[in-house]
This record gives structure tokens, C-alpha cells and sequence, in this order.
């Protein structure tokens, strides 16, 4: 496919050299492959908006590379670096408060005086964000609402060459979104479930997280607040265990007749990686729907049925 690279050192200078004059490139992530602009530049964040056609209201996840650079934007507390540190970078995010000036784009953070940063667990997205010095504003690299992407193709089947480079590197392993808290007051929130589930962090931070998932109207303060997101073009039907003819069924442990088992042993690990890709997959073949069996709600369960619920909206 065109504008797909391999993740070599000339490629991934090529990516900073384009992110560094403001252009956009998509880079994987272990949760899900993100479209880049790098954060002090205005320009690059607005054609994020303008490339996913995403409401400028919602904001955007800056990822940096460590904690060093988290704190050069964010007044970082001690609890914010315990669980950064615990969790040990990936699949979390923290809303804090953002510093003043930092020449952090406010159109990346939707004018709110908060911004929501991630260090990633992926060598190929933290040189690039190492090579820029400055954090990258990242959301997920599809068409507003719809599927997050987990392969390379993904990522060209919604985005096209509206972007100037896709950096190929395999199949994101977590397959779902961060998990998001805030952290930026003394009412510690949870605003998106994700791979590390509430139970561990509340566990960890000995802390009750107050749930905060769903916006209030057209005000989110993080990603993924709002009711509908990741949906396919055909409609979903979730909850099902006998299918019609007429969909595509996306099984879960005991399966006979499904398009695709997200899990024959029935582990939601396994659930987690392969669900948008199922999806994705579903979405391109003959059949008219696409329904889901029934994910057990607990663990990383509830964040899987947190994004096929807002996708069946």
C-alpha cells in the first residue's frame, strides 16, 4: 500500500523531519497506532482535527517520552508520578493540570487549563517523540468515531494518504485504548476505562476513583467521553448469542459457527487485541450486521464492553 514505511532509522528520521516542519505522520503505539502532530505547533494540530474530522471541543492525548518531558508541560504530583512509575509507561493516562507557558498547543488540549499525557510502551513512537523534544499530540488514526486502528492497513483503509507517512510496526499487542484518570484536583476520577482496569488502580492508590466516563453534552475533558465512538459502517448488535444469518458474528470462548472467535479460550487479554481488527474485518465482509456475543464484565472486560457498547450506539 502507498505512504506505508517500515520503521527503519532513515524512515523514522524522515517522520521527525516531517512532524518538525509541522506535517503529520501516523506511528504505532502498543495500545492503538496514532495520528501525530508534534504539540507546540498550532498548524500540525489543526490538520489532526481537519484529517479525523474530530470536533475541536474534544481534546487530545500528549505523549511523551518520560516523565522528564511529562513535567515540562504538566504540574506533575506525587501521586500522578507513583502510578506512572508503577504502571511502568503504556496504557495509562493522567489528566493534570498544564503549565503556562510552554508553548503547548491550547487547540490540542480544547482551551481547558488540563492537559491529558501518556508515555507510551513502544520503542518506535518514544524515538520518534525523543528525536522531536517535544510531545506529540496522538489520537488514535481513523476517521472520527470510528475504529480504532491496530495494524498499519487500518490506518490506510480510513485515513488514506491524507497523511504524509504511516510507520508500519505490526499489530498494536493491548489493542484498546489507555485507561484515563484524573488526577489534576483531590477528586481522583476514572474518565475511560481501558486496558488497566479501575480495581488495580484503585488498589494501588488506595483511593475510590469517582466514575466520570461519559462527557456532560459536547464537554469532555479527555478522550473517549463521548456516547458514541469506534463504530463501524454497519450496524452492531451486541449481546448476542444466536445470530441471524445476516451477521457477521464475532464469537467468545465456545464458538461454532462464528466469522471470527475473539477468544476461543475465553481470555480477555486475547479479546482486547483482536477486537478492533475483528471489527475492522466484519465491517468489509458479505454479511449486512455484525453482532458479538456476550464479554464477561469484569477485568479488562468492562473496558472491552465499555467500547462495543458506545460502538452499537
Amino acid at each position: 500500500m502507498k505512504n506505508i514505511y517500515n520503521p527503519s532509522v532513515k524512515n523514522i528520521d524522515k517522520a521527525v523531519d516531517i512532524l518538525k516542519k509541522g506535517g503529520n505522520i501516523v506511528m504505532p503505539t502498543e495500545t492503538v497506532y496514532g495520528l501525530a502532530g508534534i504539540a507546540n505547533n498550532n498548524k500540525a494540530v489543526a490538520q489532526i482535527y481537519n484529517i479525523k474530522n474530530r470536533p475541536e471541543f474534544n481534546p487530545l492525548i500528549a505523549h511523551c517520552c518520560d516523565i522528564e518531558m511529562v513535567e515540562k508541560i504538566a504540574v506533575i504530583n506525587d501521586m500522578a508520578r507513583k502510578v506512572l512509575n508503577h504502571f511502568n509507561r503504556g496504557s495509562i493516562t493522567i489528566v493534570l493540570p498544564s503549565k503556562d507557558n510552554t508553548n503547548l498547543s491550547k487547540l490540542g488540549c480544547a482551551g481547558l487549563d488540563t492537559v491529558a499525557i501518556r508515555i507510551p510502551n513502544n520503542k518506535i513512537c518514544n524515538e520518534i517523540i525523543r528525536k522531536c523534544g517535544f510531545p506529540l499530540f496522538a489520537p488514535s488514526a481513523n476517521y472520527s468515531g470510528g475504529i480504532s486502528p491496530t495494524k498499519a492497513e487500518h490506518v490506510y483503509k480510513s485515513l488514506g494518504n491524507k497523511v504524509d507517512m504511516i510507520l508500519d510496526g505490526g499489530a498494536s499487542p493491548v489493542g484498546i485504548e489507555s485507561t484515563i484518570i484524573d488526577l489534576s484536583n483531590d477528586k481522583p476520577a476514572i474518565l475511560r476505562a481501558g486496558a488497566i482496569t479501575q480495581d488495580e488502580l484503585e488498589k494501588f492508590i488506595g483511593i475510590a476513583l469517582v466514575e466520570r466516563t461519559f462527557a456532560k453534552g459536547n464537554n469532555p475533558i479527555a478522550p473517549g467521553q463521548l456516547k458514541s465512538h469506534y463504530k463501524p459502517k454497519k450496524k452492531l448488535f451486541i449481546n448476542i448469542e444466536k445470530p441471524n444469518s445476516k451477521q457477521a458474528f464475532l464469537g467468545y470462548g465456545d464458538c461454532e459457527d462464528c466469522f471470527i472467535n475473539l477468544s476461543k479460550n475465553g481470555n480477555l487479554v486475547e479479546v482486547a487485541s483482536n477486537l478492533f481488527d475483528a471489527l475492522y474485518k466484519a465491517d468489509e465482509s458479505e454479511f449486512n450486521e455484525i453482532a458479538i456475543a456476550p464479554i464477561p464484565n469484569y477485568g479488562i472486560g468492562i473496558a472491552i464492553n465499555d467500547k462495543i457498547k458506545r460502538a452499537s450506539v
